[in-house]
């Protein structure tokens, strides 16, 4: 019956949708933690329910937690003690402890999932005297843990260490005789592993270079062409990469002067770019949806896909560094980024022109 309750449990938290990823992952996805555990314990006779034992318990570990994109892995080894007391009898236990758990994100900080306890001990049957004939030298514990975690981030919204906290209900699998259930309260510290993410990604398509001619070598020294699309018109809904409004017009117009100048411009690189504000895994992620929408959108309009690229930086790329809403909304862009442009006046004034026909 318990381990029915403990499933049921367990399967409608898989039903609650994810918000969104935290801690960076996939950049830091593994975590070493310290952790505390206090709680109460209660023991029930099975052979007579009227004989009730109930105490304290506490106990320190090491735990190891993979953070996958819904999923939280946890392998920990520690050090527990149960003290329970009744009618002038004592009930001390001291174990070592396994630790397994499985937790899904409920929310970007918030997890549920069932848990696992290896008890090794001289006595892990919780029995009343020491030498009785059923002490053991293992027992199993199963429960449900909840944890909220809290992320410590530097001053680039990177996750340095987690506070994480919460709580847990076990109940035993394998003590003959008597029923053992403790309620605890979890406080664990921790530091991520691994080296530091790597820097925004670069841009997901390899351009071949053009043919080394006097003319490409001298392409290469001219300083790119850079078009703001937000300052052009170009829109997209809020906390997305949805092009709303007469983006799709204002992309087009530009399509169709940079094919007709093709032979003036060798690659385009869409740049992606946020403000600071929120997550930072979800800022890199919505400049990289945003810069690949537009990607997309010129290349059905016409434009060559092997010569267009896109790339988001996230807030890593600031140009107003003010702690102010309109600092903000600049830093929120898509630039178009022209390479080893030969560009005549003519180009850049048509180019110029299909912008405004659109405004």
């Amino acid at each position: 019956m318990r381990i029915t309750l403990l499933a049921c449990l367990t399967f409608l938290t898989l039903q609650f949708p994810i918000s969104s990823l935290a801690y960076d992952f996939p950049q830091r996805p593994n975590w070493l933690l310290m952790g505390l555990e206090i709680g109460t314990i209660n023991k029930t006779s099975v052979i007579a329910p009227e004989i009730e034992n109930s105490g304290f318990e506490i106990g320190f570990k090491g735990v190891w937690s993979h953070y996958f994109e819904s999923l939280i892995t946890d392998v920990g080894f520690g050090w527990r003690s149960d003290k329970m007391s009744s009618n002038g009898i004592d009930v001390l236990t001291r174990a070592f402890v396994a630790d397994l758990g499985l937790r899904y994100r409920l929310t970007e900080s918030l997890s549920l999932g069932p848990s696992a306890y290896l008890l090794f001990g001289q006595d892990v049957s919780f029995s009343d005297i020491g030498t009785n004939s059923d002490d053991k030298s293992f027992a199993a514990l199963i429960g449900l843990r909840a944890m909220y975690d809290l992320p410590l981030r530097n001053s680039k919204g990177l996750a340095t260490h987690l506070l994480r906290f919460g709580l847990q209900y076990n109940t035993d699998l394998n003590i003959e005789n008597r029923k053992i259930t403790t309620l605890q309260f979890l406080l664990e510290f921790g530091w991520p592993l691994g080296n530091p993410p790597p820097p925004p990604q670069k841009p997901i398509k390899k351009i071949a270079p053009p043919k080394t001619t006097v003319q490409t070598v001298a392409r290469k020294k001219k300083k790119p062409l850079r078009v703001n699309l937000m300052n052009a018109g170009v829109r997209f809904a809020s906390g997305s990469a949805e092009l709303i409004g007469r983006s799709k017009e204002i992309i087009q117009s530009m399509a169709q002067v940079l094919a007709k100048y093709q032979n003036q411009w060798a690659t385009l690189i869409v740049e992606g770019h946020t403000d600071k504000a929120g997550s930072y895994r979800r800022n890199i992620k919505l400049s990289r949806e945003r810069a690949q929408e537009v990607r997309d959108t010129l290349i059905a309009y016409g434009l060559e896909e092997h010569r267009i690229s896109a790339v988001g930086y996230g807030p890593d790329q600031p140009i107003d560094n003010s702690e102010t809403p309109i600092a903000y909304a600049r830093n929120r862009r898509v630039e178009l980024k022209i390479v080893g442009t030969n560009a005549t006046r003519k180009f850049v004034n048509e180019l110029k022109a299909a912008i405004r026909r659109q405004e």
